[in-house]
């Protein structure tokens, strides 16, 4: 007699291939959605502004001083400066 299901034991490692892919799919959208968690709340230093602006850091520091600017966090003598509120910074000039 037949077995519906086919062989067993290729049935078994079928179903460990579908395990293993549904794990990857589960850690590629892991990943994903930390990705886009990281693009929200990035820091960046003056030199990593100055350089994603292609500007001098002289102008750099300059542009952090000013008091209209957001998303510029001092931590004790370091500038630091929120990548996605620098984005919509730049969209409003």
């Amino acid at each position: 007699m037949l077995n519906i299901l086919g062989n067993p034991l290729q049935n078994k490692e079928q179903y460990a291939k579908l395990k293993e892919h549904q794990k990857t799919k589960e850690r590629r959208d892991l990943m994903q959605s930390r990705h886009e968690w990281l693009d929200e709340t990035t820091l960046l230093t003056v030199d990593e502004m100055a350089a994603l602006l292609r500007i001098s850091r002289t102008k750099s520091y300059e542009i952090c001083r000013q008091s209209d600017f957001p998303g510029v966090i001092r931590i004790g003598r370091s500038i630091r400066i929120l990548k996605s509120q620098l984005m919509d910074w730049l969209q409003e000039q």
